[in-house]
């Protein structure tokens, strides 16, 4: 069976070459490092918690499958993104680009950009730039910034703009938009567990402001791992599987941060309930 459309390209930090294949049945995704594509329910795809290679790739297989799919097709879960990108209008997108950096994260910052297909953003270390991770304006809106310490003038700014490109007739509510926290009354949390005795295992669960770290230790190997608030909100425990006891206090400490109701930001824009034209 021929495939439906074909992307093709080369990674731009490991220098490989992607194929993504749409089918009538599936999506298959193909790394010249690896002899066996990776295959895709469409559901997967949708409910991928990262972009299928890049942005651009990404955003129009989303399209495809939509065009292809009717709504009742795709999983509960499946059907946020859906009905996201199914009037999302990239072009109403205006390219942004910030420094984020922090004192708190070994010298590291972040080359971060809006772009028309999604959020892209790398790693900056000692003035060394390293590819990072990408994230789709679904998962963006939804579930807020992957990245620490993103401003909150920011935050309301991208959001509004995400918002405002899903046109008058999206099937989207903007409650259904991440809460904005005020990152400087989060209270300073931090927790440390250690395993028995001779497996030399540390682990550690840190709040400041903006910033989550997460540190895992087994014997000489480990380190930190960054966080953003709204991936600690968002995510539930996933993040944090060892301090799962902690749940409610770290729930209650980020709640006190929420600084308004999504309903309100918009008080004055009309219609209420569906983004401008």
């Amino acid at each position: 069976m021929s495939a439906l459309k074909t992307w093709e390209y080369t990674d731009d930090y490991f220098k490989n070459n992607i194929k993504i294949q749409l089918f009538n049945d599936r999506v298959e995704m193909l790394d010249s490092l690896y002899k066996i594509p990776r295959i895709l329910s469409f559901n997967n795809v949708f409910e991928s918690s990262i972009p299928l290679g890049k942005l651009q790739v990404d955003f129009e297989l989303l399209k495809e499958l939509i065009n292809t799919l009717d709504i009742d097709q795709v999983s509960e879960a499946a059907k946020p993104v859906y009905n996201f990108y199914k009037t999302f209008d990239c072009q109403k997108i205006e390219e942004k680009t910030i420094f984020i950096e922090s004192q708190n994260m070994n010298n590291k910052c972040y080359y971060y950009t809006l772009n028309k297909y999604g959020i892209a953003n790398f790693l900056i270390k000692n003035g060394v730039k390293f590819y990072n991770k990408n994230q789709r304006f679904s998962s963006f809106f939804f579930n807020g910034p992957q990245e620490p310490n993103l401003a909150l003038k920011l935050r309301i700014e991208w959001r509004l703009f995400v918002w405002k490109a899903l046109g008058a007739h999206a099937n989207i509510s903007f409650n259904q938009a991440f809460v904005l926290f005020d990152y400087s009354k989060i209270e300073a949390l931090s927790y440390e567990k250690y395993s028995d005795p001779g497996r030399n295992e540390t682990y550690g669960f840190n709040i400041n402001q903006g910033l989550v770290t997460i540190t895992e230790w087994c014997g000489i190997g480990g380190g930190d791992h960054y966080y953003s608030i709204e991936d600690l909100w968002y995510s539930d425990t996933s993040i944090y599987p060892k301090f799962q006891e902690h749940k409610a206090i770290i729930r209650k400490t980020l709640e006190a941060a929420i600084i308004e109701s999504n309903s309100e930001l918009l008080k004055d824009e009309e219609p209420k309930q569906a983004p401008p034209v």
